[in-house]
């Protein structure tokens, strides 16, 4: 996207700045931070000759005047364009924008609920090979239940009503208490159904479990609703980072899928919960 006469052209009564001036190049969207400084130079760059066309015959009191409008100019055009460049920086975008509310609903939400800010954002590379070993893989045994459930196992919230309307705005009657409301943290309702979907494979060793206590068709639902709703949630989160392949010559090429993602820190999201407990008679704003 080209960003073309960003603060229009100004006119004087010897002539006017040039239209191109203000325009930011398409090829500068994804310049690296190394480059900040050369970016800043050519986004307020102005072409000599234009500028003394611009200035002749102008008096020194007009002179000083244009001399402001270009510093305004620069000011104004570098703050913009700081501001689009670091949006476009993984690393530098606020946690917040990756919440499940628009971001007019994000920018309400700080004071409330501190949980959308809290969790800071690194890079982590994902380990994604098939045969590699994990808490969180293979058949059923002690340690991998205690594993899931520590990811799944986690308290409801208590929120005011203001956070309640940002997230949810409903005239439904909602359950709460203390002019607070419950709620669960969603990342842990997704783990829940991806935990469900799981033991839903080993039903046989999993039969204890609740949610298999019910009619067969009841809990072909359940589990049908968790892998429709992973679904939704994956194409919300629309990963375009890249899998490449190495050339196994003959061979079919093998995916590299323990890519780099930035990921908010889980750790700090359930410790923020623990916390905040609604036994505990915390509200989330505390």
């Amino acid at each position: 996207m080209m960003v073309h006469n960003l603060v229009g052209t100004h006119r004087g009564s010897q002539g006017r700045i040039p239209a191109h001036v203000w325009i930011v190049p398409s090829h500068l969207r994804f310049c690296p931070v190394s480059s900040i400084d050369n970016i800043i130079l050519i986004l307020v760059r102005m072409d000599d000759r234009h500028l003394q066309e611009f200035d002749k015959g102008m008096p020194s009191s007009k002179r000083s005047r244009s001399s402001i409008v270009y510093l305004h100019v620069f000011l104004f055009s570098t703050a913009i364009f700081l501001n689009i460049w670091a949006l476009r920086q993984p690393g530098l975008r606020s946690p917040q924008f990756l919440g499940s509310c628009d971001g007019d609903c994000q920018t309400r939400l700080i004071g409330s609920y501190p949980l959308e800010q809290l969790a800071t954002v690194s890079p982590v590379k994902f380990d994604a090979e098939l045969f590699a070993a994990s808490v969180y893989k293979g058949e059923p045994r002690k340690e991998l239940d205690e594993a899931w459930n520590k990811l799944v196992d986690h308290p409801m919230i208590l929120v005011d009503n203001k956070t309640l309307q940002d997230f949810d705005p409903t005239t439904k009657l909602t359950k709460g208490v203390n002019n607070h409301y419950y709620a669960t943290v969603e990342v842990f309702h997704h783990l829940h159904c991806l935990d469900i979907t799981r033991k839903y494979i080993w039903r046989d060793y999993y039969k204890h479990v609740d949610t298999f206590q019910n009619p067969p068709e009841i809990v072909w639902k359940h589990v049908d609703h968790c892998i429709d709703l992973l679904r939704q949630v994956l194409m919300c989160n629309s990963g375009t980072d890249l899998l490449f392949y190495t050339d196994l010559g003959d061979q079919q090429p093998e995916a590299r899928v323990s890519t780099r993602h930035m990921c908010r820190n889980f750790s700090q999201i359930s410790e923020w919960v623990w916390k905040h407990d609604s036994e505990l008679g915390k509200y989330a704003e505390d």
